[in-house]
């Protein structure tokens, strides 16, 4: 492969012959952490940080139409919506 081709498609080192049974062509690029083609996560409405909207005790409640639903923080973590 010419060098131009390796350097275009950051394949390291420049492979010019057959590649051993040991060596395979993703064993050559370099692995990387970034990530090159992602797209932002999509908003589709306001954010809000459960923790600013709990009190000390970690619950909250909260009112849709006429029914009274409480949100809970779990001691692991998680959130849990019940009626």
């Amino acid at each position: 492969m010419p060098d131009s081709f390796c350097q275009k498609y950051r394949i390291f080192p420049c492979a010019t012959t057959d590649l051993s049974p040991a060596m395979s062509y993703h064993d050559q690029i370099p692995p990387t952490t970034e990530r090159t083609h992602s797209m932002p996560p999509r908003q589709i409405g306001p954010v809000y940080d459960a923790r600013r909207l709990v009190d000390p005790a970690g619950t909250a409640m909260i009112v849709l139409d006429d029914k009274t639903y409480q949100l809970r923080i779990t001691r692991a973590g998680k959130l849990i919506l019940t009626k």
